[in-house]
C-alpha cells in the first residue's frame, strides 16, 4: 500500500507502538542510527576477515570503504524502512541497500574508478534481499502463536 493512501505507513501499520506524539523523532535520526549501525558492521566483518586471514589489518582502505558502504545502506534503510510495509517490498528494500552497500565500497575502494561489476552488484542485491527475507521468515516464527500443553494456542482453544 502507498504510504500516501496509508496514514499510518510511517509507523510500519504499528501507530500505538511507534508513535511521536511530539514530533521529536525525525526521519534523520532513524537514518543516522542505521548508517552508524551499517558502517559498524561492516567495518567489523572486514577487520574480522582481514584478521582471520593474515592476523592483523592489512588493507585498512577495505575497512574504510566497508563502513561507507555500511554507512550509506544503513542511512538508506533507516530512513525508508518505516515507510514500508508488506514482505515484497521490504525484501526489494533489502535488495536496494544491498545494491546501496556493494556500489560504495567500490567507488570508495576503487577511488571512483568503478562501482562495481553486473556479478558484484547482483551479489549485493542478492544478499540484501536474502537477509531481509531470512529475517522476515525468522521473526515470523518467534512471534506465531505457540502450542500450549492442553493442545490450545495462544489464539485459539
Amino acid at each position: 500500500m502507498f504510504a500516501v493512501a496509508n496514514p499510518y505507513a510511517y509507523a510500519a501499520l504499528t501507530p500505538l507502538v511507534a508513535a511521536d506524539p511530539d514530533g521529536n523523532n525525525p526521519a534523520w535520526v532513524a537514518m543516522a542510527v542505521g548508517a552508524l549501525a551499517g558502517a559498524s558492521v561492516s567495518s567489523g566483518i572486514e577487520v574480522l576477515s582481514q584478521l582471520k586471514d593474515h592476523g592483523r589489518v592489512t588493507q585498512p582502505g577495505r575497512v574504510y570503504a566497508a563502513a561507507a558502504g555500511g554507512a550509506a545502506a544503513g542511512a538508506f534503510t533507516g530512513g525508508v524502512g518505516g515507510l514500508v510495509v508488506g514482505t515484497t517490498s521490504k525484501v526489494a528494500l533489502g535488495a536496494s541497500a544491498g545494491v546501496i552497500q556493494t556500489a560504495t565500497t567500490e567507488v570508495v575502494r576503487t577511488k571512483g574508478k568503478s562501482a562495481g561489476t553486473p556479478t558484484q552488484i547482483a551479489a549485493g542485491a542478492a544478499t540484501g534481499g536474502a537477509m531481509v527475507g531470512l529475517s522476515i521468515t525468522v521473526m515470523r516464527g518467534a512471534t506465531s502463536p505457540k502450542p500450549s500443553f492442553s493442545g490450545c494456542n495462544q489464539m485459539f482453544c
